[in-house]
């Protein structure tokens, strides 16, 4: 009888956790960054990034794989101010290379230190952490509840920032089932009633599929015509 309590006891526990987190309805900024923290690198992934605003449209293919990562860059503008932008970026380790398809430049960039290859959009919201704190009373961390994003299940939180002239809310998906950010939107104005959209951000993932030829290292007989300058770090 003992073992067969046991076992109830166990189940029965089991079954509270679970529905614990089927109805939990709220996340503190630290369950979060736990959440986020849980995340893993994979040492294989493809992300497809968008961005775009009503100046710009960005298209990003990003390459992980054996440490090596690889962004192919491509943003289409209307505005005058800002210019079109055709590059790759590689990461490799104690090298970042910038080649600029446009102006037919190729900047290298030596360091002694590897680089850390990480999924972007974690990086950013852990800035935002870093910029905006921990402290929940402060009123600047929200959590807004969860939503259903292109067939995910995602919770959704804010970060407001208060000037004297303007606020910025900056809103982040996170898909419960992976742990990882799939949008983000930044929204600006004078006042809470006048918000603007001014930044949308999204992710999609894939894993597994990278193969060599899409991390090609870096060679320079690939680039002829272009203008190259190395640096090196004098620390």
């Amino acid at each position: 009888m003992t073992k067969v309590r046991t076992i109830f006891l166990f189940f029965f526990v089991a079954i509270l956790v679970l529905f614990y987190f089927a109805i939990k309805n709220y996340y503190t900024l630290d369950e979060v960054c736990k959440l986020l923290n849980s995340v893993k690198l994979p040492s294989n992934v493809y992300l497809k990034e968008y961005e775009y605003s009503d100046e710009y449209t960005y298209y990003t293919d990003i390459y992980i794989k054996d440490n090596i990562e690889k962004s192919y860059l491509k943003r289409k503008t209307s505005s005058l101010d800002i210019s079109d932008i055709d590059a790759i970026c590689i990461y490799e380790n104690q090298k970042t290379v910038d080649i600029d398809n446009i102006n037919k430049m190729v900047t290298i960039f030596n360091d002694e230190e590897n680089n850390d290859i990480y999924i972007p959009n974690k990086h950013s919201f852990f800035n935002s952490v870093e910029q905006h704190g921990l402290d929940e009373n402060l009123g600047i961390y929200k959590y807004c509840g969860k939503e259903n994003m292109e067939g995910k299940k995602c919770i959704k939180i804010s970060f407001t920032d208060k000037k004297e002239n303007e606020i910025n809310i900056d809103y982040y998906y996170i898909d419960i089932e992976s742990n990882l950010i799939i949008k983000f939107q930044s929204y600006s104005g004078e006042n809470i009633k006048e918000l603007e959209l001014i930044r949308t951000i999204t992710w999609e993932y894939q894993f597994d599929v990278v193969k060599d030829s899409d991390i090609k290292k870096f060679d320079i007989n690939d680039y002829p015509g272009y203008e190259i300058h190395e640096f090196k770090n004098e620390n």
